[in-house]
C-alpha cells in the first residue's frame, strides 16, 4: 500500500480496510508516508480525523468534521472560531438521552447568544422517529440524522448518549461526556 502512497487510494484503502487493524503510533506512522501531494484530498483528511479520533480525550485536537446544515448548505467545525460547540450522538430510541434533553434546553436557551452551538448527531434509524422528537421536545440547534454515522465514527463514539465540547478558537476538545447539572456547571465556568 505505501509503494503507493501519492494515490488518493492509499489513504482510503487504510481506512477502510485496515484502520480498524492498527495501534494508533502504527496508524500515525502510515499517515506521515502519504505523500504532501495528498493532504488537501478528501481521502487523506477522512484518513487524518479516523487516526486523531484512535484517542479523543481532554486537550486532543478534533477531526474537522462536515456537518450538512438543513437549509442544504455545509458547516465545518473550523467555521465556528470563537464558539464553543457541544457535540451531541443521540436517538429518540435512548432512554439515557431523552433523560437529558431537559439539560441540553436550559443550556442552549442560556448560552446560545454567548457563543454556545449545539450539534446533535442522532444515531436513529428511525426518520419519523427523529423528526417527531425534534418537533416535540423543541431542539432548535442543528440536527442532523444518519450523516453522524460518519462522524460517530471519527470520534469513536459506539454508543449514546455521547458528547464532546470543543473550543472551536483552539480546535480541542475542553470536556467529554458531560451530563446533567455537570454541563451546566461546565457552561457557566466558561461563559460567566
Amino acid at each position: 500500500l505505501l509503494a503507493h502512497n501519492d494515490s488518493p487510494l492509499a489513504p482510503l484503502m487504510m481506512e477502510r480496510e485496515i484502520y480498524h487493524l492498527l495501534d494508533k503510533v502504527y496508524a500515525q506512522q502510515m499517515l506521515k508516508a502519504l505523500s504532501p501531494r495528498l493532504f488537501n484530498h478528501p481521502y487523506y483528511r477522512s484518513y487524518s480525523n479516523a487516526v486523531r479520533a484512535l484517542d479523543l480525550r481532554v486537550g486532543s485536537e478534533v477531526p474537522d468534521i462536515t456537518i450538512p446544515l438543513t437549509d442544504g448548505k455545509i458547516a465545518h467545525l473550523s467555521d465556528y472560531r470563537g464558539k464553543y460547540v457541544l457535540l451531541d450522538f443521540w436517538a429518540s430510541s435512548c432512554v439515557p438521552c431523552m433523560h437529558e434533553l431537559p439539560h441540553l434546553l436550559a443550556a442552549y436557551e442560556k448560552y446560545h447568544s454567548k457563543g454556545l452551538e449545539i450539534y446533535a448527531l442522532s444515531l436513529d434509524n428511525d426518520k419519523n422517529a427523529w423528526r417527531n422528537t425534534i418537533k416535540e421536545k423543541d431542539m432548535s440547534w442543528v440536527n442532523v440524522l444518519r450523516e453522524s454515522t460518519e462522524v460517530s465514527e471519527q470520534y469513536g463514539v459506539r454508543g449514546v448518549p455521547s458528547n464532546f465540547l470543543i473550543d472551536c478558537s483552539t480546535g480541542k476538545i475542553i470536556a467529554v461526556h458531560l451530563r446533567g447539572e455537570a454541563l451546566i456547571a461546565k457552561l457557566m465556568e466558561l461563559f460567566e
